[in-house]
Order: structure tokens, then C-alpha cells, then sequence
């Protein structure tokens, strides 16, 4: 028997489409009589074909276009939405996903749109057929990101200028998230520069532990590493405030092991002057010691004394 082409599939689809006058409702009655007229392998064909399409569509941009379309749109919305598009045939489906503002010159509206159900019917046509519904996504899951990029919603009307207009998106109402996201880039990128310049400075232990805030904000206020590093980093001296240091350690925190042991310290370097020179707190040097975060020199050397003999 031969197996359903994806030619085969899009003829059917289309011949629902068209008799349906686009309710959905109507629709799913109308694919389901299709599907009972055909055998179980042909069934299981058809929904490998709608799996394939549907999978296609995981893009950001075709997500912006239907969010611009539904006023909104969620993950469970965006699954539904694709599933109405594939509904609507083949030109409009490739015309959508290589051109999501094409959408504008389809009828399609914010009701209908997210329309959940159109999916169902393949699964459940085939079950009544008796036969057992196997989960295809165990082999050919679905993507785990969407492909494309994310438009900025004060931007839909330049990468989406006919949706934009017919759905009436007026960009100057999401300004404020501009602002918003500037700010958290600036933000970004000073976390980026404090990250590197305590690990350029050897300001970070060699497994990774980052000082206290305290710390740090007396090193900042000096505009140079410390003395004993033998570092000759400096820089403008500012004030380091807790907004700006927690991501800065968020960013190390992720950063890989050896990138950390590459630009770090060692306990002996730093604790002869801690205090007197630079007003770090002995105690915080001492303490990971103690709990064997860092070795000194001596530990060092006594290591390797024991390891000979």
C-alpha cells in the first residue's frame, strides 16, 4: 500500500479548508470524515505529516506575528495557533512561515486564530480505528527552542508593518520597555566589566570563591590590586553597591573552572596585608583556609613533603 505523500496531505487539508468556509468547528467535523475513509497507516501518515509542519512553525518570528494577531500569545496559544495555520493550506502555511506578515492579507482573526482542536483530530480518528496512538515525539521530539529572533514589541511595526496596521499595534505604547531594557543591558555589560576586572586584578580565590561585598567595596575604592598580587590592574575609583555586585557574581558563578584558576589568587599572596594595607578582613582570608577552600604556600609545601614520603 502506498504511504500518504505530503502532496496527498495537503489535498486533503486544503479540500476541508475550502468546504469549511474557514469555521473551525466545521473544519475538525469535515477532517475527521476524511481520516475515517482511509486506513490506519495512511491515518498515522497524515499525522507525521501535520507533526513535520507543525514543528516547522516553532519560530519566534511567526510567534511575534501571532501575538501581534491574538492580541497576545502564550506557549499553549502558539501550539494552537500553528495548528490553525496548517489548517489554512499549503500557500498560506509556507507563505507565513517564510514571511509572517503575509498574514495580513489572510482572513484570519484574533477569535479563531488560536483555535484548540484542529490537532486532536488525527489522534483520535486513529484511535477509534482501534489502533494504538504512539507518541512520535519520543524519536523526532520537538524542538526545544523556537528558531528565528524575537522582535522588541516596540518594534513590531517596522519588522511587521501590515499586521502592525491592520491589527492596529501602535509601537509608542511599549516605550517604556525600551527604556526598561536598556537600562538592563547597561546593567549587563558593567556586570561583564566588574566580573573581569576582579578576575583580571586576582581579586577571585583559585577554586572560584568570590569575596564578600565588603570586601570588594574596599578594593574598588582603591583603584588598583592589591600590592601582594604582584597585579599592576588599576582603575577609576568608585563606589561598588550591592545592585551592581550580585550580578557580577552571578556571571562567575556560571563561568567554568578553569577560566577562574587561569586569573586567581593564592591565600599567601594576599593575607600578609589585608588589613594594614587594604582593609581586607583577615578573618575572611583565614576562614577558607580553615575550611579548606584555599591552600597556602606552607600547606603547599607540606603536601608535598607528605605525598614523597
Amino acid at each position: 500500500m502506498q504511504l500518504m505523500t505530503i502532496d496527498d496531505f495537503w489535498a486533503i487539508v486544503e479540500r476541508v479548508h475550502v468546504a469549511s468556509g474557514g469555521d473551525m468547528d466545521t473544519k475538525c467535523k469535515l477532517l475527521a470524515d476524511e481520516l475515517r475513509q482511509l486506513p490506519a497507516e495512511k491515518v498515522r501518515a497524515f499525522g507525521r505529516h501535520f507533526r513535520d509542519l507543525y514543528y516547522s512553525a516553532y519560530s519566534r518570528p511567526l510567534w511575534d506575528a501571532a501575538a501581534l494577531i491574538c492580541g497576545g500569545c502564550g506557549d499553549d496559544s502558539f501550539m494552537d495557533f500553528r495548528s490553525t495555520l496548517i489548517s489554512m493550506g499549503k500557500s498560506t502555511y509556507q507563505n507565513a512561515v517564510s514571511d509572517p506578515d503575509s498574514l495580513a492579507d489572510t482572513d484570519m482573526k484574533e477569535r479563531s486564530a488560536c483555535y484548540e482542536g484542529y490537532q486532536y483530530v488525527v489522534s483520535e480518528v486513529y484511535e477509534e480505528k482501534g489502533e494504538k496512538n504512539e507518541d512520535d515525539g519520543i524519536s523526532n521530539p520537538h524542538p526545544r527552542e523556537p528558531s528565528g529572533q524575537f522582535a522588541n514589541e516596540w518594534e513590531l511595526s517596522r519588522h511587521f508593518p501590515r499586521l502592525a496596521a491592520k491589527f492596529h499595534h501602535d509601537d509608542s505604547k511599549y516605550l517604556y520597555l525600551k527604556e526598561k531594557h536598556n537600562l538592563d543591558e547597561r546593567r549587563r555589560q558593567f556586570a561583564e566589566h566588574l566580573a573581569n576586572l576582579w578576575l583580571e586584578g586576582e581579586l577571585i580565590s583559585a577554586n572560584g570563591l568570590i569575596p564578600p561585598l565588603r570586601v570588594l567595596k574596599r578594593v574598588m575604592r582603591t583603584g588598583r590590586s592589591p600590592l601582594p598580587t604582584g597585579k599592576k590592574t588599576t582603575w577609576k575609583p568608585f563606589e561598588l553597591n550591592e545592585e551592581d555586585y550580585w550580578p557580577a557574581v552571578m556571571l562567575l558563578e556560571r563561568m567554568p573552572a578553569d577560566q577562574i584558576k587561569a586569573k586567581s589568587f593564592t591565600i599567601d599572596k594576599l593575607a600578609p596585608e589585608m588589613d594594614r594595607a587594604y582593609h581586607f578582613p583577615n578573618q575572611w582570608a583565614l576562614g577558607l583556609v580553615e575550611r579548606n577552600d584555599l591552600i597556602t604556600g606552607r600547606q603547599r609545601r607540606r603536601s608535598s613533603v607528605e605525598g614523597a614520603c
